[in-house]
């Protein structure tokens, strides 16, 4: 008798999390799921045991499966089963084993983006397409690794789950999403700066994150670089700001050198962001008017205090 499992949201997300980003480098690995392929109704407590104490044993408890319909749900204390979405699109899985599926990482974003906060959304989109992965269970947060998705791929799956529950989240989230992001903080800061006012943020244009920018000969053969990278880069305004952190190994604040060398190729980097900033609404306010000027954003005066909501986007953030 055999019996597909579909790993699915919160586990799903742990999942990827977990360093398997090799097994979509593999040829065809998305594919369809049939869902009339099933032993019995419903999903057998032994089998789905047997499961998590084979290949998913990593996971936390309770496990989140896709089922085909409510009469496939599972009753068992270590399962939490739901509902297969009929306008699914194809292609939405990665086979992972001898019947396990996993729901690939832009299906996963579009059913978390339907529980989680905006902020916390956009959070997840940025590490998908980042370089960084989150914290699960007792793991930390990991460095250096390869993307899940891109921001097109996450886009044109969005938009192709036209109607289904959490696209409407997602596809506000994708605003405020770009490849690139290699740390929890870079990502952070970049919902701070560019989230719209009225959400907490400071409603900056999204800039480009961690692009390489190649140097000219003669930075070159004085610096030994072919290229540098920023953090946020604002490329048509030759603007950049790094975050100054010990998660980062480059110590880009006190390179003196590197920002000379990125000013002569007519990008200003002269701005850095700490730890102290992003907990503090005041230094941050310093920050983002330094940016805006040489931005070259005016933005008009207004009475309303918006403190709160910037409070409430760091709080959401971890950060107040």
């Amino acid at each position: 008798m055999r019996m597909e499992i579909v790993i699915s949201h919160q586990s799903a997300l742990e999942f990827w999390r977990s360093g398997q980003e090799r097994v979509l480098l593999q040829p065809g690995c998305f594919c369809d799921w049939d869902a009339a392929i099933f032993g019995e109704r419903g999903l057998r407590a032994a089998v789905v045991e047997e499961a998590c104490g084979r290949e998913l044993g990593f996971l936390s408890s309770p496990l989140h499966l896709l089922v085909r319909d409510a009469g496939e749900r599972s009753r068992t204390r270590r399962v939490v089963c739901h509902v297969l979405p009929q306008n699914l699109p194809r292609k939405s899985f990665v086979e992972i084993g001898k019947g396990v599926y996993v729901c690939r990482p832009e299906l996963v974003f579009v059913q978390i983006a339907k529980t989680e906060t905006l902020p916390n959304a956009v959070l997840i989109g940025l590490e998908m397409c980042g370089a960084f992965r989150m914290p699960e269970g007792e793991r930390d947060v990991s460095f250096q690794k390869a993307p899940l998705t891109t921001r097109a791929a996450l886009s044109a799956y969005i938009e192709a789950c036209v109607g289904m529950r959490g696209a409407g989240k997602a596809n506000q989230a994708i605003l405020y999403i770009a490849d690139g992001s290699e740390s929890p903080m870079e990502a952070k800061l970049t919902i701070i700066l560019c989230f719209p006012v009225r959400l907490g943020g400071y409603g900056l244009p999204m800039p480009v994150l961690n692009r390489a920018i190649p140097t000219t000969p003669a930075i070159r053969k004085a610096t030994g670089r072919s290229s540098f990278r920023c953090d946020l880069l604002w490329p048509d305004a030759g603007v950049a700001v790094e975050y100054d952190g010990k998660e980062h190994d480059r110590r880009v604040a006190s390179d003196a050198i590197r920002r000379t060398a990125l000013a002569e190729m007519g990008i200003d980097a002269s701005t850095v962001v700490t730890m102290e900033h992003m907990r503090s609404e005041a230094q941050l306010d310093l920050v983002v008017k330094r940016l805006s000027r040489l931005l070259g954003i005016r933005k008009k005066p207004t009475m309303r205090d918006w403190s709160a909501e910037r409070h409430a986007l760091r709080a959401a953030l971890g950060l107040a």
